[in-house]
């Protein structure tokens, strides 16, 4: 059996079909709470021709969940291709979360491995400018960047990846559709996924500890591949969900061409934090009006940590 795509359980390490249904993995069930993240990313020398090892190297994500628009991260830069060397390391290593998933919509990502042509000094400024991003909590979105107070070396080279990203040359792509049910994609399950760019047997392998593919005899795999682990989060930091949503936002409404958009950061993050706080409470109403008994598991988990929410404490104090 060969797929692009594998599945390791927590704590098994052992991969098996991502496709089938299996005990093996506990499924993500609808109102609940996780976030997708990069593990590892490792580059054999099966992909030179692809990748020329002679310019800056960075690797990207591209994720949406339904009909949202595509949200895009980065996730590391250096000045070569690390062949051989697996990469554990990121600027941030999210790649998607959701507070309160759909549980009837698919996700759909990609993981990017490109080379933008520059020349030794901009290979210097763009390692200066991955320094300076890794400090600032929005920096891993390319649209959210001319609305933090960064320096201008930083924006000259993100202009550079995306001019580098519409032509399409020097890259690899390592797709991931997680599907419920398993209707179009792969279950989503919590637990690693391995990516290969091509079909694999991954009969051979097994992940260890440290998220690294090895094989049965513990050696290095010798292979190219991605992994990303799905882990359930039910407290993720407010500010990391208004940055989600407010890069999709800007996705939308400037689709990576064109004039930037012109409100500041500020202003979208306080529109995006009253709008968030409106739609607790409308989904608190909603699960409060159902019966305690038809609540699923975290329908219940969900509903017992928006009722710990101050706002919605305050109203029901108050107002109840």
């Amino acid at each position: 059996m060969i797929h692009n795509t594998w599945f390791v359980p927590e704590g098994s390490g052992e991969p098996i079909s991502p496709y089938e249904r299996s005990e093996q993995g506990e499924t993500v069930a609808p109102a609940g709470c996780f976030a997708l993240s990069l593990k590892m990313v490792s580059i054999d020398r099966n992909l030179e021709g692809f990748l020329r090892n002679k310019n800056s190297f960075i690797i990207l994500s591209v994720a949406s969940i339904g009909d949202n628009p595509k949200t895009h991260r980065i996730h590391f830069f250096d000045q070569v291709v690390p062949f051989n060397k697996p990469v554990g390391e990121f600027i941030s290593p999210f790649v998607f979360w959701c507070d309160d998933f759909p549980g009837d919509q698919d996700i759909d990502l990609e993981i990017i491995l490109m080379e933008v042509d520059t020349d030794a000094g901009e290979r210097r400024e763009t390692i200066k400018a991955s320094r300076v991003m890794a400090s600032f909590a929005g920096a891993a979105y390319p649209l959210v960047l001319p609305f933090l107070q960064i320096p201008a070396e930083v924006n000259v080279a993100i202009d550079k990846i995306f001019k580098a990203l519409n032509t399409g040359a020097h890259m690899v792509h390592y797709p991931l559709k997680l599907s419920p049910g398993g209707k179009k994609g792969a279950f989503p399950r919590l637990g690693d996924y391995i990516l290969f760019p091509n079909p694999t047997d991954a009969a051979p392998y097994q992940l260890n500890a440290k998220g690294e593919l090895v094989r049965k005899d513990r050696e290095p795999a010798g292979a190219s591949y991605v992994v990303l682990r799905l882990e359930r989060k039910e407290n993720l930091a407010p500010r990391w969900v208004i940055l989600e949503k407010a890069a999709g936002f800007l996705s939308q409404i400037n689709r990576f061409s064109g004039e930037q958009p012109l409100r500041s950061l500020n202003l979208l993050e306080e529109t995006m934090k009253q709008g968030l706080v409106f739609q607790r409470l409308l989904r608190y109403m909603e699960l409060k009006s159902k019966s305690p008994q038809s609540l699923a598991p975290a329908e219940k988990i969900l509903f017992e940590r928006l009722e710990k929410d101050s706002f919605i404490r305050f109203l029901i104090d108050h107002f109840a």
